[in-house]
């Protein structure tokens, strides 16, 4: 969007901000190995008898973590996402989960309970109903209640069907990935973001001296806070950069 000074003689256009949503959401920003290849934790998927959870604090990667890997795994069937308040379901089946083809190992169903409470009551129809899928994702799966995380086991034992958990704490199933958060991590993030935002890595001044130990420990490890901070700040500075010119 155009900003007009209406004193001035040409119309100034306000950079991008790297850190808005549509450049850092989950699946925006590409996954930083840390570790571990996709290749390295598809594998060790299959060696846990596919019931295996990510667990890490809030804001450190797990949902980001998903977006890269659940295409490695298998082909998303059926998705349910409060933050779009829509279901994804792949273009060439139904759209129904009673639907789903029965011997399709691929098939993945993914309900991402953190962005709503109304993806939990499709996760107890989905249960009630006991439609086949190859593979059963839950982000945000601390939500759950133990008498519930213990239903999903069950569910997919009984379905032979795999099962993915992300959650905050441990859940009792084995350990795919820990997320977490580092300084260096966190300025190659920053990096990204202003290269899918304006093209480039080139960091300004302002962000390269933000002392990241700092921000993060106030953010508790948090990095989707920092990126939200960060926001803020890079949008003071272009308010302050057009009241000079204006």
């Amino acid at each position: 969007m155009a900003i007009v000074n209406p004193n001035a003689s040409s119309t100034r256009v306000r950079p991008a901000n790297p850190f808005a949503t549509r450049y850092v959401a989950p699946g925006k920003l590409p996954w930083i190995e840390c570790g571990a290849s996709f290749d390295q934790l598809v594998d060790r998927f299959q060696q846990l008898g596919g019931r295996c959870q990510i667990i890490g604090p809030h804001g450190s990667g797990k949902s980001t973590l998903l977006e890269h890997l659940i295409p490695k795994l298998g082909q998303v069937f059926y998705r349910e996402n409060a933050s779009e308040h829509s279901s994804v379901h792949h273009p060439e089946t139904s759209s129904t989960l009673a639907e789903i083809p029965r011997g399709d190992a691929q098939a993945v169903c993914w309900f991402s309970l953190r962005r709503g409470y109304y993806v939990m009551n499709s996760l107890k129809r989905f249960l009630q109903t006991q439609p086949f899928c190859g593979i059963l994702v839950v982000d945000g799966a601390e939500q759950l209640g133990w008498w519930q995380r213990r239903r999903l086991v069950r569910w997919s034992r009984r379905n032979n069907a795999r099962l993915l958990l992300t959650a905050h704490r441990d859940l009792g199933l084995p350990d795919l990935w820990q997320t977490s958060v580092s300084t260096s991590l966190a300025q190659q993030v920053v990096q990204q973001a202003y290269m899918n935002a304006l093209g480039h890595k080139e960091v300004p001044d302002v962000i390269e001296e933000t002392q990241w130990a700092l921000l993060l420990n106030k953010h508790k490890g948090n990095l989707r806070e920092c990126l939200m901070e960060l926001y803020d700040l890079v949008e003071t500075t272009h308010r302050e950069v057009e009241e000079i010119g204006s």
